[in-house]
Protein backbone atom coordinates (compact mmCIF):
# COMPACT_ATOMS: atom_id res chain seq x y z
CA UNK A 1 0.00 0.00 0.00
CA UNK A 2 1.00 3.51 -0.82
CA UNK A 3 2.89 5.61 2.11
CA UNK A 4 0.82 8.68 -0.04
CA UNK A 5 -2.76 6.50 1.04
CA UNK A 6 -2.80 7.31 4.83
CA UNK A 7 -1.47 10.52 6.15
CA UNK A 8 -2.47 10.04 10.11
CA UNK A 9 -5.51 8.78 11.73
CA UNK A 10 -6.25 10.62 14.60
CA UNK A 11 -9.00 9.53 17.39
CA UNK A 12 -9.76 12.39 19.67
CA UNK A 13 -7.00 14.40 20.80
CA UNK A 14 -4.85 12.07 23.11
CA UNK A 15 -4.46 8.66 20.72
CA UNK A 16 -2.59 8.88 17.88
CA UNK A 17 -1.22 6.20 15.17
CA UNK A 18 1.41 7.60 12.84
CA UNK A 19 2.07 5.66 9.69
CA UNK A 20 5.38 4.98 11.24
CA UNK A 21 3.15 2.54 13.15
CA UNK A 22 4.15 4.67 16.43
CA UNK A 23 1.50 5.37 18.81
CA UNK A 24 0.79 7.62 22.11
CA UNK A 25 -1.90 6.79 24.65
CA UNK A 26 -3.64 9.26 26.92
CA UNK A 27 -7.17 8.32 27.29
CA UNK A 28 -10.03 6.53 25.52
CA UNK A 29 -10.89 6.26 22.16
CA UNK A 30 -13.93 8.97 21.16
CA UNK A 31 -13.65 9.05 17.14
CA UNK A 32 -11.38 9.29 14.10
CA UNK A 33 -10.65 11.31 11.25
CA UNK A 34 -8.88 10.61 7.85
CA UNK A 35 -6.83 13.25 6.59
CA UNK A 36 -6.64 12.65 2.86
CA UNK A 37 -8.70 11.36 0.64
CA UNK A 38 -8.88 8.23 -0.83
CA UNK A 39 -8.15 6.45 -4.26
CA UNK A 40 -11.07 5.73 -6.42
CA UNK A 41 -10.34 2.38 -6.95
CA UNK A 42 -9.50 2.34 -2.83
CA UNK A 43 -11.72 -0.52 -1.05
CA UNK A 44 -12.98 0.44 2.08
CA UNK A 45 -12.16 -1.69 4.96
CA UNK A 46 -14.82 -3.49 6.58
CA UNK A 47 -15.43 -5.47 9.87
CA UNK A 48 -17.70 -8.46 8.22
CA UNK A 49 -18.34 -10.06 12.06
CA UNK A 50 -21.71 -9.41 13.34
CA UNK A 51 -22.94 -8.99 16.56
CA UNK A 52 -22.32 -12.05 18.80
CA UNK A 53 -23.29 -12.93 22.57
CA UNK A 54 -21.22 -15.64 24.09
CA UNK A 55 -21.98 -17.89 27.15
CA UNK A 56 -19.10 -19.14 29.23
CA UNK A 57 -18.27 -21.17 32.14
CA UNK A 58 -15.90 -19.65 34.79
CA UNK A 59 -12.53 -21.15 34.52
CA UNK A 60 -12.80 -21.72 30.88
CA UNK A 61 -11.37 -20.17 27.98
CA UNK A 62 -13.43 -18.01 25.44
CA UNK A 63 -12.43 -16.52 22.11
CA UNK A 64 -14.14 -13.33 20.89
CA UNK A 65 -14.47 -12.96 17.08
CA UNK A 66 -13.56 -10.13 14.46
CA UNK A 67 -13.13 -10.38 11.17
CA UNK A 68 -11.84 -7.30 8.66
CA UNK A 69 -11.53 -6.86 4.76
CA UNK A 70 -9.70 -4.70 3.25
CA UNK A 71 -7.31 -3.82 5.81
CA UNK A 72 -4.59 -0.65 4.95
CA UNK A 73 -1.47 -1.86 6.48
CA UNK A 74 -1.50 1.68 8.62
CA UNK A 75 -4.50 0.80 9.78
CA UNK A 76 -4.99 -0.52 13.55
CA UNK A 77 -7.67 -2.77 14.24
CA UNK A 78 -8.89 -1.85 18.23
CA UNK A 79 -10.44 -4.04 21.06
CA UNK A 80 -12.15 -2.13 23.84
CA UNK A 81 -13.90 -3.28 26.97
CA UNK A 82 -17.54 -1.46 27.86
CA UNK A 83 -19.91 0.21 25.54
CA UNK A 84 -19.09 3.72 24.01
CA UNK A 85 -22.40 5.28 26.21
CA UNK A 86 -20.71 3.96 29.43
CA UNK A 87 -18.04 5.54 31.00
CA UNK A 88 -15.53 2.49 32.29
CA UNK A 89 -13.96 1.93 29.00
CA UNK A 90 -10.45 -0.08 28.66
CA UNK A 91 -8.90 -0.37 25.75
CA UNK A 92 -7.32 -3.75 25.19
CA UNK A 93 -5.49 -4.16 22.16
CA UNK A 94 -4.36 -1.73 19.02
CA UNK A 95 -3.51 -3.69 16.37
CA UNK A 96 -0.34 -6.22 17.12
CA UNK A 97 0.28 -3.87 20.77
CA UNK A 98 -1.61 -5.10 23.78
CA UNK A 99 -2.37 -2.13 26.05
CA UNK A 100 -4.41 -3.75 28.90
CA UNK A 101 -1.59 -5.78 30.73
CA UNK A 102 -2.98 -8.81 31.33
CA UNK A 103 -1.84 -12.47 30.90
CA UNK A 104 -5.32 -13.51 30.29
CA UNK A 105 -5.97 -12.37 27.20
CA UNK A 106 -4.05 -12.22 23.77
CA UNK A 107 -4.59 -11.29 20.25
CA UNK A 108 -5.16 -14.28 17.84
CA UNK A 109 -4.76 -12.94 14.03
CA UNK A 110 -3.76 -14.67 10.52
CA UNK A 111 -2.24 -11.63 9.69
CA UNK A 112 1.98 -12.73 9.21
CA UNK A 113 4.21 -9.75 9.22
CA UNK A 114 5.78 -10.47 5.86
CA UNK A 115 2.14 -9.36 4.45
CA UNK A 116 2.70 -6.35 2.27
CA UNK A 117 -0.77 -5.39 1.87
CA UNK A 118 -4.09 -7.12 2.87
CA UNK A 119 -6.57 -5.71 0.10
CA UNK A 120 -8.84 -7.73 -0.54
CA UNK A 121 -8.00 -10.29 2.11
CA UNK A 122 -9.73 -11.35 5.83
CA UNK A 123 -7.89 -10.63 8.61
CA UNK A 124 -8.71 -12.27 11.81
CA UNK A 125 -7.63 -10.60 14.72
CA UNK A 126 -9.76 -12.20 17.66
CA UNK A 127 -9.00 -11.78 20.84
CA UNK A 128 -8.79 -14.88 23.42
CA UNK A 129 -9.51 -14.68 27.33
CA UNK A 130 -8.21 -17.90 29.56
CA UNK A 131 -9.86 -18.75 32.80
CA UNK A 132 -12.60 -16.05 32.37
CA UNK A 133 -14.16 -14.75 35.57
CA UNK A 134 -17.60 -12.89 36.67
CA UNK A 135 -15.40 -9.86 36.35
CA UNK A 136 -15.28 -10.20 32.36
CA UNK A 137 -18.35 -10.26 31.44
CA UNK A 138 -20.13 -7.21 29.91
CA UNK A 139 -19.69 -6.24 26.00
CA UNK A 140 -16.53 -6.29 23.81
CA UNK A 141 -16.16 -3.79 20.49
CA UNK A 142 -13.88 -4.82 17.92
CA UNK A 143 -13.18 -1.17 16.27
CA UNK A 144 -11.70 -0.34 13.20
CA UNK A 145 -11.16 3.44 12.78
CA UNK A 146 -12.64 4.52 8.89
CA UNK A 147 -14.95 7.82 9.37
CA UNK A 148 -17.43 6.89 10.71
CA UNK A 149 -15.84 4.75 13.37
CA UNK A 150 -16.98 0.74 12.06
CA UNK A 151 -18.08 -1.46 15.74
CA UNK A 152 -18.85 -4.65 16.16
CA UNK A 153 -20.17 -5.79 19.34
CA UNK A 154 -19.77 -9.37 21.62
CA UNK A 155 -21.51 -9.70 24.47
CA UNK A 156 -19.94 -12.36 26.85
CA UNK A 157 -21.96 -13.97 29.94
CA UNK A 158 -19.54 -15.98 32.23
CA UNK A 159 -22.07 -18.53 34.60
CA UNK A 160 -20.51 -19.18 37.53
CA UNK A 161 -20.45 -22.89 39.72
CA UNK A 162 -22.82 -23.29 42.13
CA UNK A 163 -20.94 -24.82 45.28
CA UNK A 164 -22.73 -27.32 47.94
CA UNK A 165 -22.42 -27.28 51.21
CA UNK A 166 -23.46 -29.11 54.33
CA UNK A 167 -24.94 -27.89 57.73
CA UNK A 168 -22.73 -29.97 60.10
CA UNK A 169 -20.40 -33.07 60.19
CA UNK A 170 -22.29 -35.38 61.97
CA UNK A 171 -26.17 -36.01 61.79
CA UNK A 172 -28.53 -38.55 63.53
CA UNK A 173 -31.57 -40.65 62.01
CA UNK A 174 -34.93 -38.98 62.60
CA UNK A 175 -33.15 -35.34 62.86
CA UNK A 176 -33.27 -32.71 60.20
CA UNK A 177 -29.99 -32.22 57.77
CA UNK A 178 -29.36 -29.49 55.54
CA UNK A 179 -27.60 -28.79 52.65
CA UNK A 180 -26.89 -25.21 50.61
CA UNK A 181 -26.34 -24.48 46.92
CA UNK A 182 -24.81 -21.09 46.72
CA UNK A 183 -24.06 -19.07 43.53
CA UNK A 184 -22.44 -16.19 42.65
CA UNK A 185 -24.19 -13.29 39.98
CA UNK A 186 -26.76 -15.65 39.12
CA UNK A 187 -28.33 -13.95 36.14
CA UNK A 188 -32.56 -13.11 36.44
CA UNK A 189 -33.32 -15.67 33.80
CA UNK A 190 -32.71 -18.49 36.00
CA UNK A 191 -33.40 -19.85 39.26
CA UNK A 192 -31.80 -22.48 41.50
CA UNK A 193 -33.32 -26.01 40.88
CA UNK A 194 -32.47 -29.24 43.42
CA UNK A 195 -33.19 -32.69 41.90
CA UNK A 196 -32.84 -36.12 44.01
CA UNK A 197 -32.11 -39.11 41.95
CA UNK A 198 -32.90 -37.20 38.61
CA UNK A 199 -36.39 -35.99 40.33
CA UNK A 200 -37.08 -32.32 40.48
CA UNK A 201 -37.80 -31.71 43.65
CA UNK A 202 -41.30 -29.36 42.67
CA UNK A 203 -41.51 -26.21 43.78
CA UNK A 204 -45.11 -25.14 45.46
CA UNK A 205 -47.53 -22.95 46.37
CA UNK A 206 -45.19 -19.54 48.79
CA UNK A 207 -45.92 -20.44 52.08
CA UNK A 208 -43.71 -18.03 53.65
CA UNK A 209 -42.19 -14.98 52.20
CA UNK A 210 -40.36 -12.40 54.10
CA UNK A 211 -37.47 -10.32 53.59
CA UNK A 212 -35.06 -9.28 56.18
CA UNK A 213 -32.75 -6.10 56.60
CA UNK A 214 -31.54 -4.38 59.88
CA UNK A 215 -33.13 -7.08 61.79
CA UNK A 216 -36.66 -5.86 60.51
CA UNK A 217 -38.94 -8.41 58.70
CA UNK A 218 -40.71 -6.13 55.97
CA UNK A 219 -41.89 -6.85 52.81
CA UNK A 220 -39.57 -6.04 49.64
CA UNK A 221 -38.87 -7.55 45.97
CA UNK A 222 -36.32 -9.08 43.70
CA UNK A 223 -34.44 -5.99 43.45
CA UNK A 224 -34.26 -4.01 46.78
CA UNK A 225 -31.29 -4.52 48.44
CA UNK A 226 -32.55 -7.11 51.08
CA UNK A 227 -33.23 -10.04 50.23
CA UNK A 228 -36.07 -12.68 50.05
CA UNK A 229 -36.72 -15.82 51.43
CA UNK A 230 -39.36 -18.38 50.20
CA UNK A 231 -40.29 -21.43 52.46
CA UNK A 232 -42.24 -24.16 50.17
CA UNK A 233 -43.22 -27.85 51.13
CA UNK A 234 -42.49 -30.41 48.40
CA UNK A 235 -44.15 -33.75 47.24
CA UNK A 236 -41.38 -35.91 48.45
CA UNK A 237 -43.48 -37.32 51.75
CA UNK A 238 -43.32 -33.82 52.69
CA UNK A 239 -40.25 -34.32 54.33
CA UNK A 240 -37.88 -31.92 52.38
CA UNK A 241 -38.20 -27.59 52.10
CA UNK A 242 -36.85 -25.16 50.20
CA UNK A 243 -35.57 -22.09 51.62
CA UNK A 244 -34.35 -19.35 49.26
CA UNK A 245 -32.06 -15.86 49.82
CA UNK A 246 -31.12 -13.47 47.56
CA UNK A 247 -28.43 -10.87 48.38
CA UNK A 248 -26.64 -8.28 45.87
CA UNK A 249 -24.75 -10.60 43.99
CA UNK A 250 -24.95 -14.00 45.84
CA UNK A 251 -28.24 -16.37 45.53
CA UNK A 252 -28.24 -19.08 48.30
CA UNK A 253 -31.01 -21.89 48.65
CA UNK A 254 -31.28 -24.14 51.24
CA UNK A 255 -32.97 -28.00 50.95
CA UNK A 256 -33.68 -28.68 54.54
CA UNK A 257 -34.48 -32.61 55.22
CA UNK A 258 -36.74 -32.49 58.39
CA UNK A 259 -35.69 -36.20 59.30
CA UNK A 260 -33.04 -37.63 57.76
CA UNK A 261 -33.57 -41.55 56.52
CA UNK A 262 -33.10 -43.64 53.85
CA UNK A 263 -35.34 -42.22 52.17
CA UNK A 264 -32.75 -40.11 50.89
CA UNK A 265 -29.79 -42.59 49.90
CA UNK A 266 -28.68 -41.08 46.64
CA UNK A 267 -27.89 -38.04 44.30
CA UNK A 268 -29.01 -34.23 45.38
CA UNK A 269 -28.41 -32.22 42.80
CA UNK A 270 -28.26 -28.10 42.63
CA UNK A 271 -29.03 -26.83 39.22
CA UNK A 272 -29.09 -23.94 36.86
CA UNK A 273 -29.17 -23.60 32.92
CA UNK A 274 -26.44 -26.72 31.94
CA UNK A 275 -24.26 -25.83 35.07
CA UNK A 276 -24.90 -28.08 38.86
CA UNK A 277 -23.56 -29.28 41.70
CA UNK A 278 -24.24 -32.72 43.21
CA UNK A 279 -23.77 -34.56 46.29
CA UNK A 280 -24.15 -38.05 46.83
CA UNK A 281 -25.97 -39.26 49.93
CA UNK A 282 -24.78 -43.45 50.51
CA UNK A 283 -26.02 -44.80 53.95
CA UNK A 284 -23.25 -47.67 55.02
CA UNK A 285 -23.94 -49.70 58.04
CA UNK A 286 -21.58 -49.83 60.63
CA UNK A 287 -22.12 -51.46 64.00
CA UNK A 288 -25.16 -49.29 64.84
CA UNK A 289 -23.26 -46.02 63.16
CA UNK A 290 -24.22 -45.22 59.35
CA UNK A 291 -21.78 -43.19 57.42
CA UNK A 292 -23.74 -40.87 54.87
CA UNK A 293 -20.42 -39.90 51.82
CA UNK A 294 -21.09 -36.87 50.35
CA UNK A 295 -19.34 -36.72 47.12
CA UNK A 296 -19.32 -33.29 45.77
CA UNK A 297 -19.12 -33.08 42.00
CA UNK A 298 -19.16 -30.09 39.20
CA UNK A 299 -20.01 -29.87 36.01
CA UNK A 300 -16.72 -28.25 35.01
CA UNK A 301 -14.68 -30.14 36.92
CA UNK A 302 -12.61 -33.50 37.19
CA UNK A 303 -11.30 -33.59 40.86
CA UNK A 304 -14.00 -34.93 43.25
CA UNK A 305 -14.16 -33.93 46.82
CA UNK A 306 -15.14 -35.58 49.13
CA UNK A 307 -16.74 -35.17 52.86
CA UNK A 308 -18.12 -37.44 55.50
CA UNK A 309 -21.45 -37.22 57.58
CA UNK A 310 -21.46 -39.32 60.72
CA UNK A 311 -25.10 -40.95 61.37
CA UNK A 312 -26.00 -42.20 63.91
CA UNK A 313 -28.87 -44.23 65.64
CA UNK A 314 -28.50 -42.51 68.71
Amino acid sequence: MSNTLLNAWFISTSFIIKKNKNCTFNGKITYVELSQLLPIDYNEPKIVTKQTRLVSFEYHTVILPCVVENLPQEMPVIWQYGKRDENNQTVLTVGATQLENNYRMRLMTNLSANDQSQMGKRIVYNLEIRKVSCQDSGWYECQLPTKPTQINYVHLEVLTMPKIEVSGKIARLGEPFELTCKVKNLPQRYQLTWYLNGQKIPRKKHEEKKTSRNGRDHLTSWFNDGFLLFKKKTDLAQSLSIVEETFRNLTISRLRIDQIDELHIGVFKCRYDRVEANYYLDAKMNSKARIYALDLLSACGSNLAKNSVLISDH
